[in-house]
């Protein structure tokens, strides 16, 4: 069994993690970080260099943890939301996790919401877990 995790070095990226770990115990599963670096025209390497250091390093606090776990890094032109969506059939996962975090409806409107899209297209269940931030508390 698999869980599959969009992470990123974020506040969200830290909840969905230990939530997933947490998964991961109850559901005897290894856990599969999928971290995302858009590409444009402008893309810099640094970019691709800290996402991979930030997965890799919750790869290894996954390991010492005792949860069996494994990282990939999407690079391309699809959303996270899409990378995730895609990575989670190919494994064939039991569960989705991802971190969200509150917008404005204006913000959602612009921007959209990488977490409804996993929500629409998914086809295992999905946790979204909210972040806790300064301003929510």
């Amino acid at each position: 069994m698999r869980i599959v995790v969009l992470y990123s070095d974020s506040a969200e990226g830290a909840a969905a993690l230990a939530h997933a770990e947490r998964e991961a115990r109850l559901r005897d599963a290894s856990v599969v970080l999928v971290g995302h670096v858009g590409v444009s025209q402008s893309s810099d390497d640094s970019r691709f260099e800290q996402a991979r250091a930030a997965v890799d390093a919750a790869v290894a606090t996954l390991t010492s943890a005792g949860v069996a776990a494994d990282g990939r890094l999407e690079i391309g032109p699809s959303s996270p939301g899409a990378s995730v969506v895609r990575v989670a059939r190919e494994l064939d996962a039991e569960l989705i996790v991802v971190g969200i975090r509150r917008r404005t409806p204006m913000g959602k409107l612009v921007l959209g919401s990488t977490s409804q899209e996993i929500l629409l297209h998914a086809d295992t269940p999905v946790l979204a877990v909210k972040a806790r931030r300064e301003e929510d508390r």
